[in-house]
């Protein structure tokens, strides 16, 4: 892989975190799980979640009826 290839890979990684957190803001929760895959294992705050529709039910009573605005500064992905 050269240098163009990973700041690609690196670029799309960081791109798809920040569309996830932009449709959680919006409240746009089936929008934001059909960027995983049917099989993820994500962790939330000691949670640990399996497959879309797990994550799909739980996004709403989590994040309460407030405004929501993520922030996703200091990213950093290390491509292998």
């Amino acid at each position: 892989m050269d240098a163009d290839q990973a700041r690609g890979i690196e670029w799309d990684c960081q791109k798809l975190v920040r569309q996830y957190y932009r449709h959680v803001d919006q409240r746009e929760f089936d929008k934001a799980c059909a960027l995983f895959t049917e099989d993820i294992d994500w962790w939330s705050m000691g949670v640990q979640m399996h497959g879309r529709d797990e994550i799909l039910k739980s996004l709403p009573p989590s994040l309460g009826k407030g405004t929501i605005r993520h922030v996703v500064t200091n990213m950093v992905v290390n491509v292998v």
